[in-house]
């Protein structure tokens, strides 16, 4: 199912949301899941395997450090919400950048971290690199910004990913 920008930036404003709700609810850090898939489909077997590879990549790192763990079904993408009963935001945001860095399928997560006043924790804010563009390793967010791949070449690499993952480890 294709989704327009319009659904995409109401979905995003939903996840705000529900984040602030939970930080307002816990005053813990709040960790979301979603996924780098570009074009307009944001659901399918691809995308919803990988999310589902992130979620127990995120569950086994946590353990018992959950609070509360949802899911939102989303056809903009699933999202998953962790809160955390980690003490310090910043090194949860560290852990879960080792995550995006050292998982197979890790470049295509997405993982915020929030920290229990709602405020975002970012990869700069830590000295840590920016992340990398799947197809050519530069800085990903120019490429991102300038097009240069297109949405087929990063969808194809994804599915490659994919296959290759479950090659490995399934």
């Amino acid at each position: 199912m294709k989704v327009s920008l319009e659904e995409v930036l109401e979905a995003r404003d939903r996840r705000q949301e529900k984040r602030r709700e939970l930080a307002l609810k816990y005053r813990l850090p709040v960790v979301v899941l979603t996924l780098n898939i570009p074009g307009e489909t944001k659901r399918g077997e691809i995308p919803d395997y990988i999310f589902e590879a992130g979620v127990e990549a995120i569950s086994r790192e946590l353990l018992e450090e959950t609070a509360e763990f949802s899911v939102v079904d989303a056809p903009t993408g699933n999202e998953a919400f962790f809160v955390a009963r980690a003490a310090d935001a910043a090194q949860l945001k560290k852990r879960m950048c080792r995550i995006e860095e050292s998982h197979f399928l890790g470049r295509i997560f997405d993982i915020d971290v929030y920290d229990g006043e709602g405020g975002q924790v970012s990869r700069s804010s830590l000295n840590l690199a920016e992340r990398k563009c799947l197809l050519c390793g530069n800085d990903a967010r120019i490429c991102a910004r300038s097009r240069v791949h297109s949405a087929d070449e990063l969808n194809e690499k994804i599915a490659t990913m994919k296959e290759e993952y479950e090659l490995l480890y399934d």
